[in-house]
């Protein structure tokens, strides 16, 4: 095993801080947090200190940005919301991504080849997430609901909204962005509502975890919000596309969020965003925005 990939089929290579810095190979389906689980990144002041604008590598021409998604290998794209497919290709991984208004996800198959594979097509798939048993979840923007499928299903589970546009808790209005923990627990961004709701699994309602007190920048708000990362506490970290911001969650209080990056209004500055879309962090707590109108990628060094 090379110190960045696995030659094993169906294998992933782990390489994490709290892994002591090394490269272990696991089965996908033994990947568990608990073994390398995620970094506390919250026993911080939460100061930004460094904003620097990255130019992303990406396999395909983009003209805007949506949330980064990594393979089992090592690349990681940036995908544009009108493409018609939502698929990266390499040689040795199952690639699947999200973002936009395509009408198929797309899988490529683990055995050396780049050639796609159509897993469920007629779909206005927004949001896409993987659970530890390989479910996939799909957030559909038009019918405003989320699916559960097993790989080679074609109609799946409804396992969120599907009652419906609208803002009462059994429904979904527009749903973005996904997260899937071990419990089957799903996370969404409620965009058109303007909150982020968590279904727990068998639920037939959701319970709001930020926003939902109409669209606004009081710090009780959201204002169309995308993507989002949960770490390992339950803080939420949540783009908050229409107040040019990102906004800080904790686990239980669903009332008042707090500002980390951003809110500084609409603009091109180091210290500010138009419409960022997409975040995620690196081992090191270091936080990366998909700032979509200015075209640029930041990455915050949270102190």
């Amino acid at each position: 095993m090379s110190s960045k990939s696995c030659n094993e089929t169906e294998h992933q290579c782990i390489h994490q801080s709290r892994c002591l810095n090394g490269s272990i190979c696991y089965p996908v389906s033994m990947k568990d947090r608990r073994i390398c689980p995620c970094m506390n990144m919250t026993n911080s002041t939460n100061t930004t200190t460094t904003a620097t604008t990255t130019t992303p590598t990406t396999t395909t021409a983009t003209t805007t940005t949506t949330t980064p998604t990594t393979t089992t290998t090592t690349t990681t794209t940036i995908t544009t919301t009108t493409t018609t497919a939502t698929m990266t290709t390499t040689t040795t991984a199952t690639t699947i991504q999200e973002g936009g208004i395509p009408f198929s996800l797309v899988d490529s198959s683990p055995n050396d080849t780049t050639q796609g594979e159509v897993l469920i097509d007629k779909i206005v798939c927004w949001g896409l997430a993987m659970d530890e048993q390989r479910y996939l979840y799909i957030s559909d923007d038009e019918i405003h609901e989320v699916r559960r499928y097993q790989l080679g299903e074609k109609n799946g589970t409804l396992v969120a909204g599907g009652n419906g546009q609208g803002d009462g808790l059994n429904q979904l209005k527009f749903p973005k962005y996904l997260v899937v923990d071990r419990q089957q627990t799903i996370y969404v961004s409620d965009n058109n509502n303007h909150r982020v709701v968590k279904w727990n699994k068998g639920a037939t309602e959701g319970i709001v975890v930020a926003g939902g007190k109409g669209n606004g920048n009081a710090l009780t708000q959201l204002y169309w919000p995308n993507g989002f990362f949960i770490d390992t506490l339950g803080t939420l970290y949540v783009a908050d596309s229409g107040n040019h911001r990102v906004m800080r969650w904790t686990q239980g209080d669903n009332k008042t969020g707090t500002v980390i990056v951003g809110g500084n209004g609409q603009g091109a500055g180091a210290n500010q965003f138009n419409v960022p879309r997409g975040l995620s962090f690196d081992r090191q707590g270091n936080l990366y925005v998909a700032d979509t109108d200015n075209n640029r990628v930041q990455r915050f060094s949270i102190k």
